[in-house]
């Protein structure tokens, strides 16, 4: 897959994964701007990560989704523990989900 394409997927995914974002600070403990860096974040790792995206080109919106939804929730992780966020039932089930490796 060329880069173009892959960037051109991100992009058309941007707007999903703003909301998405701004999901998990709903609870006011975070400001709105983490939304945002969660979202740059993952564009950035998904970048960089971009050889180990492998999917049929069939499926690339699909498999694109889901593998960059998994980096956003694995950043989103990363920041709550930098930041030392208190736990709450919805990142509790997110860190038992991909502590378990799914």
């Amino acid at each position: 897959m060329n880069d173009e394409k892959f960037v051109e997927g991100l992009e058309r995914m941007r707007p999903y994964l703003t909301k998405f974002a701004n999901s998990f600070f709903t609870g006011g403990s975070v400001s709105y701007f983490d939304g945002d860096d969660l979202v740059q974040e993952t564009m950035i790792r998904a970048f960089k990560g971009r050889g180990t995206f492998n999917c049929k080109d069939s499926y690339f919106e699909k498999g694109l989704s889901a593998w960059i939804i998994k980096i956003m929730i694995n950043c989103f992780i990363a920041l709550k523990r930098r930041k030392g966020l208190a736990s709450d039932s919805r990142t509790e089930s997110l860190d038992l989900l991909f502590e378990n490796g799914v």
